[in-house]
């Protein structure tokens, strides 16, 4: 019976597609691998001068509040803005 099963045709055209599936998702798997590899390297690649103006840049806290006296008036502000309120 095994042997009849081994000579059959429909065995081997399955047996032919589950090779051609596994063989073609291996392939595909190594495409993408590859192309994200690359797409990978060159967004690294652009990154890189960011990177380097960032680190050269120093960090300033930013939000918090400093008390400035001036004979006529205190001004509260931040960085960004500045609010002039009556003393």
């Amino acid at each position: 019976m095994l042997r009849e099963v081994f000579r059959s045709r429909m065995f081997f055209v399955g047996l032919l597609f589950f090779v051609l599936i596994v063989v073609g998702g291996v392939v595909y798997l190594r495409y993408v691998e590859r192309e994200t590899a690359e797409d990978l390297a060159g967004t690294q690649e652009r990154m890189k001068p960011l990177t380097k103006a960032q680190k050269s840049t120093p960090e300033v806290p930013v939000g918090i509040p400093r008390k400035v006296e001036t004979s006529t008036q205190t001004v509260l502000g931040t960085r960004d803005r500045m609010i002039r309120r009556p003393p």
